[in-house]
This record gives structure tokens, C-alpha cells and sequence, in this order.
């Protein structure tokens, strides 16, 4: 287990032995962290997503809108670190079927040569 203290906005201590996932409040993003002791980190991502994943809550299946021209690896995370799903995301749109992942929250990472971004995703039947 990991204990997560708030020291100022946006700032946390995190106690851990290996790996922990940490929530940033101010910007509502997941940042992944490996440790072997005391760290501060600060939260630098932002919500800087302009892909369109719906429906979020999902069931079964989401679409996502890519509106750059360029190619996306996605990458889906668990709340425990592990990738539960891989895909590549065009540049335009993609269905990608959910039916195997759990009630549950996740992490989607998309990542390209140039542009990083991440958001979340409720699975929720």
C-alpha cells in the first residue's frame, strides 16, 4: 500500500514501496510513478485532451476522434499499472470494443512521436 499526503496545491508526498498510481486534483490526471522511497512530485501534465472518447461511461465498446493527422498508440491502464489493452488510433476515428475490461476506472495514454496525452475512462455496465 501507498499513503498519499497533499503538501500544497498540485504537490504530493508519496510513501510507497514500489509502484503507485497518484491523482492530481487540479488537473484530474493520473500520474503514474515508480518508487522506492519519498518523493515530491509535482502534477506538470494537463488536460491538454482534444480526442473525443465516447461514450464515457461505456459498455461495450467507445469510439474515439482523433482530430490531428498524425497516428496514436493508446494504451489502456488498470488502476494498478498493468496495460489491459493496446491499439493504434488513426488519424480519424476508431471504434475499440471494451466488452473484456471490467467494471472499473482506467487510463488512456495516447502517444505519438510528437504529442503525449492521457484521460480516463469508466467502464460501467
Amino acid at each position: 500500500m501507498y499513503t498519499l499526503h497533499p503538501v500544497n496545491a498540485g504537490i504530493f508526498r508519496i510513501n510507497a514501496p514500489f509502484f503507485a498510481f497518484a491523482y492530481c486534483m487540479q488537473t484530474h490526471i493520473f500520474v503514474s510513478i515508480d518508487l522506492q522511497t519519498f518523493f515530491m512530485i509535482k502534477c506538470v501534465l494537463t488536460k491538454t485532451n482534444e480526442m473525443k472518447i465516447y461514450p464515457n461511461p461505456a459498455n461495450d465498446r467507445i469510439t474515439i476522434e482523433n482530430p490531428y493527422s498524425q497516428t496514436f498508440t493508446l494504451k489502456i491502464f488498470d488502476l494498478m499499472g498493468k496495460v489491459v489493452k493496446y491499439d493504434i488510433i488513426p488519424s480519424d476515428k476508431k471504434q475499440i470494443d471494451v466488452q473484456d475490461l471490467c467494471n472499473g476506472v482506467y487510463i488512456l495514454e495516447f502517444s505519438s512521436a510528437e504529442k503525449n496525452m492521457q484521460d480516463k475512462l469508466i467502464i460501467r455496465r
